[in-house]
């Protein structure tokens, strides 16, 4: 009887584990990875944005603020999303100061990063005053969209 109950056990907790490691593996690089880049770009402000697997590009309305023109999406692979974690981890983006700002400029571009990765979120706020690990995860979010994203800054 008890070599029965030890069996049974033991196929229980191997099935488990199975389903365990089943459904971790089957877990989409996108649904623990979502980020907001705004491009405070005075002439042309832009919302560059990751939800699931769909990047959005859109530009604000500067005299409607909450509106967007020119949306556009694109779907990312999972390699492309696989790629930008670990930029997002090699730079250590979420041990990164909240604000970075050189308030003596006047014309600069300013981005607001906003990334959430498996339950952790954190933001970072650049103007004028960009720090390497910075500029290496923002370099990465903007090679994600297929065209050239036309920013022009105040001068």
């Amino acid at each position: 009887m008890k070599e029965t109950i030890f069996f049974l056990s033991l196929l229980v907790s191997l099935f488990l584990v199975y389903v365990l490691i089943n459904k971790t593996s089957h877990t989409s690089s996108a649904e623990n990875l979502s980020f907001e880049l705004k491009i405070n770009d005075v002439n042309n402000p832009k919302i560059l944005t990751l939800q699931n697997e769909t990047l959005t590009l859109a530009e604000v309305d500067y005299l409607h603020p909450q509106e967007f023109k020119n949306v556009k999406s694109v779907k990312l692979s999972a390699k492309q999303l696989d790629s930008l974690k670990k930029t997002i981890l090699d730079n250590r983006f979420f041990s990164l100061k909240e604000k970075y700002e050189n308030k003596g400029l006047m014309d600069g571009i300013g981005y607001n990063l906003s990334i959430t990765m498996n339950d952790k979120s954190h933001s970072v706020f650049c103007y004028g005053e960009y720090p390497e690990r910075f500029n290496e995860v923002l370099d990465k979010v903007l090679s994600l969209w297929p065209e050239q994203i036309e920013i022009y800054g105040g001068a």
